[in-house]
């Protein structure tokens, strides 16, 4: 059972990976196409680009599932 309010069950999951990963996972209060972001909190990430916003109505579930889990491999210290 995931913790995760996304209404889409792929990325439900890929929220789920991120957060066992160590990453910061927080769901936004804002209305709009973010759902939340994913943060890098690593003190020696290298990475510029440290986060990543989750659409919270993408056309294809699958392709921002798989988007986050680029993010997570990439963001592995």
């Amino acid at each position: 059972m995931t913790k995760w309010s996304h209404s889409k069950p792929e990325i439900r999951g890929a929220l789920d990976e991120a957060d066992a990963a160590g990453l910061k996972v927080e769901p936004t209060e804002t209305r709009g196409h973010s759902w939340g972001y994913i943060d890098c909190v690593h003190p020696d990430c290298g990475n510029p680009q440290r986060r990543y916003y989750v659409n919270s109505t993408p056309k294809s579930q699958d392709n921002e599932a798989s988007r986050i889990r680029r993010f997570i491999r990439r963001h592995q210290h």
